[in-house]
């Protein structure tokens, strides 16, 4: 509970944003069942009861009715991934302050692999579900409720039908998350050690070249000041 804590904290910040989100991603749910309800018309009235003058009317209606939700979508989308994107930088800034008031053997206990992880494959987890599994999960809910209602006033043994199948469904989903959850952990560990052992190569190599370099320059002064020597001893012998 602590960490969820600590994430509402920075997320704070853009619950303004998030509910205007949120309520678009509302609007744009229920603007997905007027397009089949025109379809339905059409069917009946256009095709069946042979009222071609509501054709061009309804075929407006359609396309006004994308148009919007797109724009919606868009708007809600940008709300989303600007209030990630705000999020993950402020809590990078925050873990980023963390560390420098750490000690050596804070360092000492902890890999670099896993700090260098919780950076950079954490955050972006935390981003992406900001970004896009919130408003996902909420749209996909109210989506279901909404095309159960549909069913349930269009055909009630269909939607009993329905309702047989999820139970499998969710049980389905929860055995894929019992092997899911460890093998996203054996990922991230080897995440962290391949950045550990990065890190430590470009340590190496970096400390190499430096002293590749310093030994070189040793040399050449070294080899300067003994041509600087036997300069200044012809000079004295003549």
């Amino acid at each position: 509970m602590g960490y969820i804590r600590w994430f509402l904290s920075f997320l704070k910040k853009y619950r303004v944003r998030m509910i205007v989100g949120l309520i678009l991603v509302f609007i744009t749910s229920l603007l997905v069942l007027i397009n089949p309800q025109i379809s339905g018309m059409i069917v009946d009235e256009v095709i069946e009861g042979q009222h071609y003058e509501k054709l061009g009317i309804l075929l407006l209606i359609m396309i006004g009715v994308t148009l919007v939700r797109s724009l919606l979508r868009f708007t809600f989308l940008m709300c989303f991934e600007s209030s990630s994107q705000g999020l993950v930088y402020d809590m990078r800034e925050e873990a980023y302050r963390k560390l420098m008031k750490e000690d050596f053997n804070f360092f000492n206990k902890n890999r670099t692999g896993d700090l260098m992880s919780r950076q950079t494959g954490d955050m972006d987890a935390v981003r992406h579900m900001v970004s896009h599994v919130i408003y996902f999960s909420f749209e996909n809910i109210l989506v279901f409720l909404m095309a159960l209602v549909m069913i349930f006033s269009v055909n009630v043994k269909m939607a009993l039908c329905m309702l047989i199948v999820l139970p499998f469904t969710l049980a389905v989903t929860l055995s894929q998350r019992r092997h899911i959850k460890p093998a996203f952990d054996r990922v991230r560990d080897c995440f962290s050690r391949l950045n550990a052992f990065e890190q430590e190569t470009i340590a190496v190599s970096a400390s190499s070249v430096l002293v590749s370099v310093c030994s070189r320059l040793v040399f050449s002064c070294s080899v300067e000041a003994s041509f600087v020597s036997v300069s200044v001893s012809d000079s004295d012998s003549v």
